[in-house]
């Protein structure tokens, strides 16, 4: 009587993903791999993700990336014995959102009060603003004395956060100039009234 022996082995396909890199600014790419360490080649990739993604190719690159793009992408590979392995990565999308408020309109001789709000980008930022007659600044708030007309214009704040990323906002502020014509009465006076 013989013995006979049968070696069984079960696929597992073992697999990690990545995303290169995993914060980018708005407007950026990122690259999604998958790294497959075991199971039998050829091997299949299908990508899922926010905002409707999907792919079958590995790597794959997202290109101009938005706040709707940002979330946790998973794929699942499957190997030539039809065993299937999952893995997710997180890709964070720095948008960074800026206002600027302060008056848009100022009397000749005030004072110019711009304000930036940031309310979206990772601390500590920085800031460089431009504008007419060749204004510029690196604080968070302007303030410009007795304003004139040639301070009349578009004012541009650059925001860059801890990430390198950037965001823009304009303000156009006019000096008001008040004209004040004086008319010489024609009403006729006496000596002594």
């Amino acid at each position: 009587q013989g013995t006979a022996t049968t070696t069984v082995s079960i696929g597992e396909v073992i697999v990690s993903a990545n995303a290169s890199p995993s914060t980018v600014c708005s407007g950026s790419s990122s690259t999604l791999t998958a790294i497959v360490n075991s199971g039998l080649a050829p091997y299949t990739y299908q990508w899922i993700g926010p905002n409707g993604f999907t792919s079958t190719v590995n790597p794959v690159t997202i290109s101009s990336m938005t706040s709707s793009n940002a979330g946790i992408y998973q794929v699942t590979v499957t190997d030539s014995n039809s065993c299937q392995g999952t893995a997710t990565t997180t890709i964070i999308v720095d948008a960074i959102n800026v206002n600027i408020t302060g008056s848009n309109n100022v009397c000749l001789g005030s004072t110019i009060n711009l304000a930036s709000n940031v309310t979206t980008g990772v601390a500590p930022y920085t800031y460089q603003w431009t504008g007419p007659n060749g204004f510029t600044s690196t604080s968070a708030s302007i303030s410009i004395p007795n304003a004139q007309q040639v301070n009349s214009g578009a004012y541009t704040v650059t925001v860059t956060d801890s990430n390198g990323c950037q965001g823009v906002a304009s303000s156009v502020v006019t000096v008001d100039i008040v004209s004040v014509n004086v008319v010489p009465s024609t009403t006729t006076a006496c000596i002594g009234s």
